[in-house]
């Protein structure tokens, strides 16, 4: 009786106006693996400012860690699976479930972040992407990877191809909260690089130390 007396009051905060108002919203966002940073200011306060009632609701109705993390200095929420507790409704979306071509092209982008590290907004376009793939210290691993082959030039159709699989992933990214598309004058597409892409580095810390022996282990598929 206690124990549910406790857990009765720990969802108190559900009742409260400003939680009402956007509860299935957020909650689908977080369901699906996506990274809450102060760029989604309303979500991201209520979240901070019902931290505990979030994290008691997500442990016990869903077995999720509900994390409260810092990447690049800035703050976010995601959930996570607790480690040896199963939890079928986000195991396949979160980032800790990524494909090998969702790795290859989610470190790529960290390697830019990098280059990018003193602009205000970081942002990433198509050609940044072209320029990695044919001049870059690890050129040889992404042309191996991308188009299994190295040589000085492709052909359009084999850059379309490839250019199409950045954007399939691209969207997960986003639907992750580690990009956010933009406009960006005269460019096809642009993306801004979230903060929160770093777990990602967290994630594969080992592996960013040595990426071309990573390239040759974990081939895109």
């Amino acid at each position: 009786m206690a124990n549910y007396l406790a857990e009765e009051k720990s969802y108190e905060f559900l009742s409260s106006g400003k939680v009402e108002a956007c509860f299935h919203e957020l909650s689908d966002l977080l369901l699906s693996g996506k990274h809450i940073d102060e760029k989604y200011y309303a979500f991201f306060t209520l979240l901070r400012d019902e931290e505990a009632g979030f994290r008691d609701f997500f442990k016990h109705l869903y077995k999720l860690e509900f994390v409260h993390d810092v990447f690049d200095g800035t703050p976010c929420y995601y959930l996570n699976p607790i480690p040896g507790v199963r939890s079928n409704l986000v195991d396949k979306k979160s980032a800790g479930f990524l494909s090998s071509r969702e790795t290859i092209y989610g470190l790529m982008l960290i390697d830019i972040y990098y280059l990018r590290y003193f602009d205000k907004v970081k942002i990433v376009v198509w050609e940044d992407l072209m320029h990695k793939i044919l001049e870059s210290e690890h050129q040889e691993s992404y042309q191996t990877l991308l188009f299994s082959s190295v040589r000085d030039s492709y052909d359009e159709k084999e850059w379309n191809m490839v250019k199409s699989t950045f954007e399939r992933v691209f969207k997960r990214f986003v639907t992750l909260g580690w990009l956010e598309q933009v406009e960006v004058e005269g460019k096809e597409w642009a993306y801004e690089l979230r903060p929160a892409l770093f777990r990602l580095a967290k994630l594969y810390e080992l592996e960013l130390n040595d990426f071309d022996k990573f390239c040759e282990l974990y081939k895109p598929v």
